[in-house]
């Protein structure tokens, strides 16, 4: 003898198609949470970077860009144009126009990555296809 719920349907039945629209939930909402993170701006898009130094090395430039950002640069430290002394004054800027200027006359080139990550290395190596 089946048991029959007040709708006059097997239970198996109703089992099944509750579970069913559970997984139909459960994919939508998948979705639309995967599309909304796809959505958001990125931060290195937005920033904006105040600065004004006076005669400070690259290094000592970089380094206050990561404090007042979040930008975090990679580099080789042997890179001789880091050293050089360079005056700047920045308002409302973005990490490309800040770069541009501050490496103006060097030999050193950038990549902005994902996660605000900065790569710094001769600009020969840049121009080189990544493998």
């Amino acid at each position: 003898m089946k048991n029959f719920n007040r709708s006059g349907k097997s239970c198996p039945i109703m089992c099944i198609s509750k579970l069913l629209l559970i997984m139909r939930l459960i994919v939508c909402i998948s979705f639309m949470l995967s599309f909304g993170l796809f959505a958001a701006p990125s931060y290195s898009q937005d920033a904006k970077i105040n600065l004004e130094v006076k005669a400070e090395t690259v290094k000592s430039v970089l380094k206050l860009i990561e404090s007042q950002t979040n930008f975090k640069f990679f580099y080789n430290s042997d890179l001789s144009d880091l050293d050089k002394k360079v005056t700047v004054s920045f308002a409302g800027k973005s990490i490309s126009e800040v770069l541009n200027a501050v490496f103006a006359g060097t030999s050193v080139g950038y990549r902005v990555l994902e996660n605000n990550f900065v790569v710094l290395s001769s600009a020969e190596m840049l121009q080189q296809p990544v493998i």
